[in-house]
């Protein structure tokens, strides 16, 4: 038995706990699925989604502790396991060097291709007063928060205006 759905960056808790609702069925993660392009796939048995190595042609914007690195793109062979990368598209349907906004974490390789975790997005930043403050950032102080509780609250946060 087998539940695909998101499981990954924001998804990853609830996917624990559809897990543990579940333990007769294995969670498998879809990989990063977007509307503009098929990024990576599942692959039985691998940490990460298999680049759609056939689907596009892909390119990576190094993420550094101070944001996108627009001027180095890496192609798929360059990438380093362990580095965190935003992902660029060139699709058949006319699509040109589209950033997606996606936040990759190479976790290994299937032969010679990156296998991806989604972290989420690059462009969900606070930056009021320039504290550049991120979606990862904030993501990672409410988990350190939660570790070791019997259960977590549910949490609900977005901006206000004013």
């Amino acid at each position: 038995r087998l539940i695909s759905c998101w499981a990954d960056a924001n998804a990853a808790s609830f996917a624990v706990e559809l897990g543990a609702r579940f333990p007769q069925a294995r969670i498998q993660a879809k990989g990063l699925i977007a509307t503009e392009a098929f990024v990576s796939l599942p692959v039985d048995g691998e940490a990460g989604a298999s680049l759609a190595i056939r689907s596009h042609f892909f390119e990576f914007l190094p993420l550094l502790d101070a944001g996108v690195d627009t001027d180095s793109p890496q192609l798929a062979h360059q990438l380093e396991t362990g580095a965190r990368y935003e992902v660029v598209v060139t699709t058949g349907g006319g699509l040109y060097r589209y950033r997606l906004f996606d936040a990759v974490e190479v976790v290994g390789r299937r032969r010679q291709t990156p296998l991806l975790r989604f972290l989420g997005k690059t462009n969900l930043i606070s930056d009021h007063f320039g504290e550049k403050l991120d979606e990862r950032q904030v993501r990672q102080a409410v988990a350190g928060l939660l570790t070791g509780r019997a259960s977590a609250p549910r949490l609900r946060c977005w901006p206000a205006n004013g």
